[in-house]
């Protein structure tokens, strides 16, 4: 795989990670630099009513991605039966080990499984917001092992005048293996007649089980849903208790609804094939930029409608959007996408060892650029003003690597530092200073070079081991660098220093052990609000390959959220405007040991492909 990086370690002796565990327990020096989390808020210790799983392994799943989560790391499920807590409009929930918070609104005084990156023995907090009055604070632990339990079903217990063609739906705590949803364990009958019909999970993640009859319900007909103990979790723990749901259906057929979706594009820049329309989150339909299709044969309710394919320039507002179908009629939905209103500007990236010029939108590529084989240019870093750009190369030969400057078209081609190895430039808010990751007494450090190639150096930070990747905050004023001080090459972490080398602070620390996750290559967004980061996770630490994720977090440690899988060592990088984040990805698809660019909102609203073939972007300011 093509990577981001020079290809050198910031280490000349590596140590293994367990062997350094020994070596840290045995030391009697100076302790370690760390940052004491917080104690959790006041609260009520236990997660009554709340219904908190065991760690589950979705990768070996098949599940989808988890806000927070590498993919493949644990994850816990929180839920509630509905009608628990009607005064409650929506949860936070923090998880205290990895800073990782995810939000979710109750629906009927119930959550459905909410997945959260945690592993046994995990503080979390939860936070409930109340419609009226003061918002009640839970604390609890993740359980080694929990039973499943049944969180609600579609239709209710004891439901009447229930649709003869609704999709059966038994909504769980955690995933179901789908072995064990044998016809002893899940059978809809009337009677003592066994409905036929098709089962299968109707989330990735496996929490939710539905049920489609073969042929319409009968009208005005009692049906009997009877649920075994035999059915388990992945780790093979079954229900404790059975259930039966005994329901009604209507009187007359309840006729299915339809949605008719339209789309209405102004501005420039839009997708001229036009976009993708799914419903529910199944198959997609096209649609044209200025268009209308019909979604027909649904079942009356709540469905949820996304449009995608929109692009790196165009905003479609909401997305999705949930629209309720009713029975035997149409509603219709609109998306106004907007496009023009993320300007197409230009990126600086790296294709084949060379830096290339780009719009934003992938076309117009231009390589800057031309050595031979053998020589690689990397980690491409635009002036203020847009008007040149510094790189690392290995273009003096010998082993050496070194800053360079350019001209935006490649023209003027200068040489700034002469220290053997100096790579990952940033360069300052104001133009006069370049940051840069530098070798001194064997340890990467950051340093900061004057851009006009005076002979000054000035060391930021350099403790023992790995300072790098650094950022410069929008005002100058601090920046953000990776460092694996708290653990040689062991744990590599998120912190701030003011740009005069004082004050480090820690933002993102991950943890010591298994999910080990570390944390690489951070951009701040233009306002000084977020910073944009590579999450690697479970020892992919270098190149971050094959798990890592693209997410922001604010300059305090923060609200971490993930955004969106990148698989390598993403080099994250904002668009002028704040609205986008371009990062390199995995490119499944594309060809041998290819990286893609990706585009993906600072909201997590969209995401997209912008080329294959590239990595290391630098947007243009």
């Amino acid at each position: 795989m093509q990577s981001s990086t020079t290809g050198m370690r910031s280490k000349q002796t590596y140590l293994p990670r367990l062997a350094l565990l020994a070596a840290l327990a045995a030391a009697c020096g100076s302790p370690l630099e760390t940052i004491t989390p917080p104690p959790p808020p006041p609260g009520l210790t236990g997660a009554a009513p709340f219904v908190v799983s065991n760690p589950v392994a979705l990768g070996s799943n098949g599940g989808t991605a988890v806000q927070g989560s590498s993919g493949t790391d644990p994850v816990a499920f929180i839920s509630l039966v509905p009608g628990t807590l009607p005064e409650v409009s929506a949860v936070r929930i923090r998880v205290h080990r990895n800073g990782v918070v995810v939000t979710a609104a109750l629906v009927d005084g119930g959550l459905d499984p909410v997945a959260v990156p945690a592993i046994a023995g995990d503080t979390i907090t939860l936070t409930a917001t109340r419609v009226s009055g003061p918002d009640s604070v839970l604390v609890f632990v993740v359980p080694p092992r929990k039973p499943p339990i049944i969180v609600r079903t579609e239709p209710k217990k004891n439901k009447r005048d229930v649709a003869v063609n609704l999709r059966i739906q038994v909504v769980f705590s955690e995933p179901i293996d789908a072995a064990s949803l044998t016809p002893e364990n899940f059978d809809l009958r009337s009677g003592s007649t066994t409905v036929a019909g098709q089962l299968r999970f109707g989330n990735q993640e496996r929490t939710i089980v539905e049920f489609i009859p073969a042929e319409a319900l009968a009208v005005a007909t009692n049906y009997e849903l009877v649920l075994g103990t035999g059915i388990r979790d992945l780790e093979g723990t079954a229900i404790e208790t059975g259930e039966t749901i005994s329901f009604t259906t209507v009187a007359a057929p309840v006729p299915p609804g339809e949605i008719a979706v339209t789309t209405v594009t102004t501005g420039t820049g839009g997708p001229a094939s036009g976009y993708w329309i799914s419903v529910d989150y199944g198959s997609t339909r096209a649609i044209g930029v200025n268009g209308t299709i019909t979604v027909g044969d649904l079942a009356p309710g709540p469905h949820a409608v996304a449009l995608t394919g929109a692009g790196v320039h165009c905003l479609a507002g909401a997305n999705p959007r949930t629209v309720f179908v009713p029975a035997g009629g149409s509603v219709n939905i609109e998306f106004a996408v907007t496009c023009g209103v993320v300007p197409v500007t230009q990126l600086a990236f790296v294709r084949d060892g060379q830096i290339q010029l780009a719009n934003s939108d992938g076309t117009g590529i231009v390589q800057l650029t031309h050595t031979g084989p053998g020589v690689s240019n990397h980690h491409p870093t635009w002036s203020p003003d847009g008007q040149r750009l510094a790189f690392a190369s290995n273009r003096a030969g010998g082993g050496k690597w070194e800053i360079y400057i350019m001209n935006a078209d490649g023209s003027n081609v200068v040489q700034l530092t002469d220290r053997g190895y100096a790579t990952e430039p940033a360069w300052s808010p104001d133009g006069r200073s370049i940051a840069v990751v530098a070798l001194q007494d064997g340890s990467a450090g950051v340093f900061a070079v004057d851009a006009d190639g005076g002979p000054g150096i000035r060391l930021v930070v350099n403790r023992p081991g790995y300072d790098g990747s650094p950022a410069w905050s929008p005002d100058g004023r601090k920046i953000s660098f990776t460092s694996d001080w708290r653990a040689y090459d062991f744990v590599y972490d998120l912190y701030v220093v003011n740009a005069d080398g004082t004050d480090i602070r820690s933002v993102v620390e991950g943890p010591f052990f298994d999910p080990s996750t570390d944390y690489w290559q951070s951009a701040w967004s233009p306002d000084g609000t977020k910073l944009a980061v590579v999450v690697c996770a479970r020892w992919s630490y270098y190149p971050c390959s094959p798990v890592s994720a693209v997410a922001v977090v604010n300059p305090d440690g923060s609200g971490l959220t993930m955004l969106a899988q990148a698989g390598i060592f993403a080099r994250p990088t904002w668009s002028p405007d704040g609205r986008t984040i371009v990062f390199a990805s995995t490119c499944v698809g594309c060809g041998p040991s290819q990286t893609s660019l990706r585009f993906v909102r600072a909201d997590g609203s969209a995401e997209g492909l912008i080329l294959t073939n590239g990595h290391s972007p630098a947007w243009r300011p």
